[in-house]
């Protein structure tokens, strides 16, 4: 079994290395969503923009100015029916 890690490097608000990255989900240049293997992660700043993406490494490196991150919480998928059972 593939051992998977992730890690978040942020380089003087500048430049952010993440790894583990499975999809690129939204991105403009104030806003990226990445989809990891430890979960989704929203990157916030400005004028921000993907300057590496390793699908083979699942890595990518975003410049810019940014303001921050975080991972989403996670939402419980409901079913269809669920209030119609009620």
């Amino acid at each position: 079994m593939e051992n998977i890690h992730q890690e978040l490097i942020l380089k003087d608000r500048k430049n952010l290395i993440l790894n583990g990255v499975i999809n690129i989900l939204d991105f403009s240049d104030v806003e990226l969503t990445i989809e990891t293997a430890f979960g989704t992660v929203v990157v916030e700043g400005e004028e921000m923009k993907i300057e590496n993406l390793s699908k083979d490494e699942r890595v990518v490196t975003v410049v810019g100015k940014i303001d921050g991150f975080y991972y989403q919480k996670q939402r419980e998928k409901k079913r269809l029916f669920s209030n119609l059972a009620r």
